[in-house]
């Protein structure tokens, strides 16, 4: 029987890079200092209050300040007719208690992936070397990235008057790639 789980994703392998990579900078909380494991994952954004769930992250991890990134997904670019390769984007929101925490975690992140075929080659690199494992199932790597480009989304200026009314400091990345599929669509048995 066929599993969702199992069709291409790409934001969970540059949701894997993002979190890998920020976790090898000692001026960015993401993971406990403790164990080494990740405070949160990057998740999908949800209609839950983003205030909410931060609170929540504080008062479940021993660590202060950490940084919250969610992420949506917007598939609605088609750069040619040919319908293999495809353009997406990812909107990432990130979120601490901290200035210091979102701006280098903002630095990084374009740092990283705002370098076009580079940054490409690098993610699937590291999608190569990190299979992403699920429910102890290890999941194919079934993404291949052409070009990476990072835009910021909003003024700094703006998001931190608004973050100075709501004591949890904001900024916003934009993500593009270009990809293309490595998988086999499943027999209609199997959805049957």
């Amino acid at each position: 029987m066929a599993k969702a789980l199992h069709l291409p994703y790409p934001p969970r392998w540059i949701n894997s890079y993002i979190l890998g990579k920020l976790s090898e900078f000692e001026d960015i909380n993401v993971t406990d200092p403790s164990t080494g494991a990740w405070l949160q994952p990057i998740v999908s954004t949800t209609p839950t209050s983003t205030e909410e769930i931060y609170k929540q992250l504080l008062q479940q991890e021993p660590v202060g300040q950490p940084l919250l990134i969610q992420y949506d997904r917007l598939m609605r670019f088609r750069p040619n007719a040919f319908y293999g390769t495809k353009k997406e984007q990812l909107l990432y929101y990130l979120y601490s208690t901290s200035l210091a925490n979102v701006n280098n975690a903002m630095i990084v992140i374009s740092q990283l992936l705002d370098r076009e075929d580079a940054a490409a080659q690098d993610v699937n690199q590291w999608a190569s070397e990190h299979p992403q494992v699920v429910d102890g199932e290890t999941l194919p790597h079934n993404v291949f990235f052409h070009n990476i480009k990072a835009y910021q989304a909003d003024e700094t200026r703006d998001l931190v008057d608004l973050a100075s009314a709501r004591s949890i400091y904001i900024n916003k990345i934009i993500i593009e790639y270009d990809y293309h599929s490595n998988w086999n669509l499943p027999s209609q048995n199997q959805f049957t």
